[in-house]
């Protein structure tokens, strides 16, 4: 899929104003795996009514059985705009399509600390949660908390961070209440390479038959850095382009980083340096910077693409500061996850794993 900024943007501003109307930015279809659980509570309440119509003796108790959902979220850490818009949009499906009180949603951000982050989700099982959305801090680490549920009977959805096959099999065989969405790195790889190729001289800007790149990655452990990094490269070579891999470094998806990798790029390199390719926009959004400040010019001497979509990157390629960006769908994964947990919380069956589409976003029309 690719839309042109123009549009992408016009879907940007709507979305603040109508949350639902972002559904039209990728049109996703999946079926269902799983079991549930559902709580109920006493409460007890105390009523003490004393009106000129209706006489009643001073205190009346009655006990009332209501039905209450709690959702629990956990996300690896807090200062991660991708995240945050995820989360956003969680909360906001689950209090709008599923009538859940925003005062029994809870989110726990764990700052990179996967013991922190099974203490969030054991005292959110003590609060009485129903389901629990889990953004891993460690993919390594996935089996232990979805054993972690397993043993309390509380349905998961892990979202972002993928376990491996091998896990989602076992949830299969086990018959343990999670399930996984998600997006394919490689797609997202993929694209960014169509966006290169798409620019002028597909790179090769100083006509050397040769594209010099930088790649800045995310996490070395994430499955989505390895696989962003493969498919964006491979996607240029499998079209006969020649490459050279200046430099590759991590920038922990960080927009400080970023900047300062790419200043450290540019200053070692030079002209050399004809493609940078980020895992992600706030890194991109960093190089962006550091571009503009070294006096290169996004279009005419340098390409520079990115992953996830953010507003703010959608805007630096609709002014030219960005060649392209690939829509990792917040909205989507947020709505499916949401869906998905809900229906394992009802007892319904679900797949091991839903894929939500990338979109590809240019500033040439495409």
């Amino acid at each position: 899929m690719n839309w042109s900024v123009k549009r992408i943007w016009t879907i940007c501003k709507s979305m603040n104003k109508k949350k639902k109307g972002a559904a039209a930015i990728v049109m996703v279809a999946a079926v269902t795996f799983a079991t549930g659980i559902f709580y109920t509570r006493e409460v007890k309440t105390t009523q003490t009514a004393q009106t000129t119509s209706e006489k009643q003796t001073t205190e009346e108790r009655a006990e009332e059985t209501v039905s209450a959902k709690k959702i629990g979220i956990c996300i690896y850490r807090y200062d991660d705009d991708f995240m945050k818009l995820i989360t956003k949009e969680l909360k906001n499906s689950f209090i709008e399509n599923y009538g859940i009180e925003a005062n029994d949603i809870f989110t726990f951000y764990a700052e990179e600390d996967l013991e922190k982050q099974q203490e969030q989700v054991e005292k959110l099982m003590e609060r009485g949660v129903c389901g629990l959305i889990i953004q891993a801090v460690e993919e390594a680490k996935i089996p232990a908390l979805a054993d972690q549920c397993a043993e309390k009977q509380i349905p998961v959805v892990f979202i972002n961070s993928e376990p491996t096959e091998e896990e989602k099999q076992r949830w299969s065989e086990e018959k343990i209440a999670a399930s996984w969405v998600g997006t394919d790195g490689r797609q997202a790889g993929a694209y960014q390479g169509q966006l290169i190729l798409e620019s002028p001289e597909h790179g090769d800007f100083n006509g050397d038959g040769m594209v010099s790149y930088v790649m800045i990655q995310g996490d070395l452990d994430a499955e989505d850095t390895k696989n962003r990094t493969e498919y964006s490269v491979k996607t240029l070579t499998d079209q006969g382009i020649r490459v050279q891999k200046l430099t590759e470094v991590s920038g922990n998806w960080e927009e400080s980083r970023g900047k300062e990798l790419t200043e450290q790029a540019l200053k070692r390199y030079g002209r050399r340096v004809e493609v940078i390719i980020c895992n992600n926009d706030a890194m991109a959004n960093g190089a962006s910077e550091a571009i503009q400040e070294a006096g290169r010019v996004v279009g005419k001497d340098i390409c520079l693409v990115g992953v996830d979509g953010l507003r703010s990157t959608v805007t630096a390629v609709r002014d030219g500061n960005v060649t392209g960006t690939v829509l990792n769908d917040y909205h989507g994964q947020a709505k499916k996850a949401a869906e998905v947990l809900m229906k394992l919380v009802d007892g319904e069956h679900v797949d091991t794993e839903y894929l939500i589409d990338h979109v590809k976003i240019s500033g040439n029309g495409q």
